[in-house]
């Protein structure tokens, strides 16, 4: 029996680029069905590289929620602004910047990055997951998923999601699609492009 059903999707993602520091900013959502797409809280994340003396560099993730994306941004800006004495005294950004700026809302621009939507489930004790990748394309999407290495074209993420859920069982963990590399269509995403 499945359970635990969940749909991560990847909202946008946007970059800030000042004063010699550079920090992308992924806006998602977590909801159990489609009948909650872009109903829910958003979640907007900022994964800063930081050094510190005790463990060398590590990933700091500096978020932010909101009901609305424009409320989750801000929100993950003012943690960022509040936390700027930690980072500058305490870590450095390994970003070659010499001072930490202060953010705004104004310095976040459109980053069009390949997004995902991850497909969690239990099912007999075991958690399986399956990730499709997609772009914008012309008025709607391209899109491919774990279990097929087929390109497929939506009007919407909304319709994208739909397809998947009719096409699939959900029963089993499928096979990572490789098409996500292939002629750098779905090349690179947020974990891609932060290695």
């Amino acid at each position: 029996m499945i359970n635990d059903f969940s749909i991560d999707r990847e909202c946008e993602h946007k970059i800030i680029v000042k004063n010699g520091l550079i920090l992308v900013v992924s806006l998602t959502e977590c909801i159990k069905s489609i009948d909650e797409f872009d109903q829910k809280e958003k979640h907007a994340t900022i994964n800063v590289s930081v050094i510190n003396s005790d463990c060398g560099a590590i990933i700091s993730k500096i978020g932010g929620v909101g009901a609305t994306g424009e409320l989750a941004y801000r929100d993950c800006i003012d943690h960022f602004n509040r936390n700027m004495g930690f980072h500058a005294e305490e870590n450095k950004i390994l970003l070659c910047c010499r001072e930490i700026p202060t953010l705004e809302f104004s310095d976040l621009q459109d980053f069009p990055l390949t997004r995902t939507v991850n497909f969690a489930w239990r099912k007999d004790g075991r958690k399986n997951k399956l990730t499709a990748y997609f772009r914008d394309d012309e008025g709607g999407v391209v899109f491919t998923f774990d279990g097929t290495e087929e390109c497929r074209r939506a009007a919407s993420e909304k319709e994208m999601i739909r397809f998947i859920l009719s096409h699939n069982r959900f029963d089993s963990m499928p096979e990572q699609t490789s098409i996500r590399r292939r002629g750098r269509l779905f090349y690179p995403t947020i974990k891609e492009f932060l290695r």
